[in-house]
């Protein structure tokens, strides 16, 4: 119980650290546009299934993908998570191409039960990230034939700190609730230069709002269940802070320092999900299949880049296991794949900004007698496309997740 209480204290402690480190988090060119690129990275198992999972029923594992799972967690089960990615990304447009390299700190989960048809969990994972560079851009100045060069940068991202809570009504159907705090900054920076003068502006805009959502799932069977899950729209609050600082003629001169400047506030959308779970060969093999929508068209907004459309999502994802109970170590590594399809909810140049992964995964127990796991998983994807002067970015993303659980007021025998 004591180790509960720490590990609780320490993710409470990490949220700072979270906040501090998501500039880091990507550094794809589309993270430009609204609040940035859209976190794809999940807890424990489900990198492996490229997030497969609405419909997944288990006892042992955190499922942050529909709140109604956590009513199945074991009694006396406490179950947390911790994750690590790295990645390579590569950018090409019709004139050039880039590499970059990322790592960073993935995610912070927990999950125990609470009675014997009540569970909850608390997950800690980026929402949204921010890392991008323009250099070099070059522009006429007005009314003369004189150019100037400009560099901007952009880091950040929200966080989504969410609370489940999962109660089963009667055996075969449950239901859950979430509740997320969604929070962070995004931080751009501009500089140019004409000569021996130079223009610097920094941005830092605010973001904080709640999120609410519901989660159902039924099992019929104890190798089939369904699940599905809605998010409603809601309202992110922003504010936003500036500073100005020009040099003319060697002399440097601050025209704004910290000053408070008005901002938008960002709506995000009703989504709705639906997904399946089917296990065949005497639960060896499962499968699991959702689709997503998000109905960013419904709220209205537009980027001075791009604007906003529906977004569909395809998520499918397999899991195999040699023997379910064995006392092999080899006989119970979890083998994983899954490949997901998003047709985005940006448009700019008239084109979709899609996005289409594939995924491979391992679990590898870490000892016999409880459900600890070490999660490794491997996604190779694609965004964009060399078209209308859009940019075709590849990445490949590991990612380390270790799955331990801890078991609650359980008196140790002594012979």
């Amino acid at each position: 119980m004591n180790k509960t209480v720490l590990f609780i204290l320490f993710v409470l402690s990490q949220i700072p650290n979270l906040w501090s480190q998501s500039e880091s988090l990507t550094s794809s060119p589309y993270s430009l546009y609204g609040l940035g690129i859209h976190n794809n990275v999940l807890i424990g198992k489900w990198n492996g299934l490229s997030g497969a999972g609405l419909g997944y029923a288990s006892s042992n594992e955190i499922n942050p993908l529909n709140p109604a799972s956590y009513a199945l967690l074991n009694k006396n089960s406490f179950l947390f998570d911790v994750g690590a990615k790295g990645g390579i990304n590569s950018y090409q447009n019709q004139r050039s191409s880039d590499r970059t390299i990322d790592f960073n700190f993935s995610d912070l989960a927990i999950g125990f039960s609470v009675t014997d048809k009540l569970g909850m969990g608390l997950t800690l994972l980026p929402y949204s990230s921010v890392g991008y560079t323009l250099s070099g851009i070059e522009s006429n100045i007005e009314g003369s034939q004189e150019t100037y060069f400009s560099n901007v940068n952009g880091y950040g991202g929200l966080n989504d700190l969410k609370w489940n809570v999962g109660y089963e009504i009667i055996k075969p159907l449950r239901i859950g609730l979430s509740t997320s705090f969604l929070f962070g900054n995004v931080h751009e920076t501009e500089y140019l230069q004409v000569s021996s003068s130079y223009f610097y502006m920094e941005k830092n805009r605010f973001y904080k709002g709640i999120k609410l959502g519901l989660g159902l799932q039924f099992q019929p069977s104890d190798n089939f269940s369904i699940g599905s899950v809605i998010q409603f729209p809601s309202q992110l609050r922003g504010s936003m802070t500036r500073d100005i600082t020009k040099q003319v003629d060697g002399i440097e001169i601050i025209l704004e320092d910290g000053v408070d400047m008005e901002t938008s506030n960002f709506e995000l959308p009703m989504e709705i999900g639906g997904g399946m779970s089917y296990s065949l060969l005497d639960k060896k093999l499962t499968f699991n299949a959702d689709y997503y929508k998000k109905f960013w068209s419904s709220t209205h907004q537009q980027d001075k880049l791009g604007t906003y459309q529906d977004q569909n999502i395809y998520n499918i994802g397999a899991e195999f296991l040699y023997k379910v109970q064995s006392d092999s170590y080899y006989q119970k590594i979890k083998y994983r794949m899954g490949y997901t399809y998003d047709t985005g909810y940006l448009r700019i140049n008239d084109s979709n900004v899609a996005n289409q992964n594939f995924t491979l995964g391992l679990g590898i127990p870490l000892n016999n007698q409880t459900f600890s796991n070490l999660n490794i998983a491997y996604t190779y994807g694609l965004r964009g496309h060399i078209q209308n002067q859009m940019v075709k970015e590849k990445y490949h993303l590991i990612t380390l997740n270790l799955t331990l659980e801890n078991r609650w007021f359980v008196k140790h025998k002594i012979e």
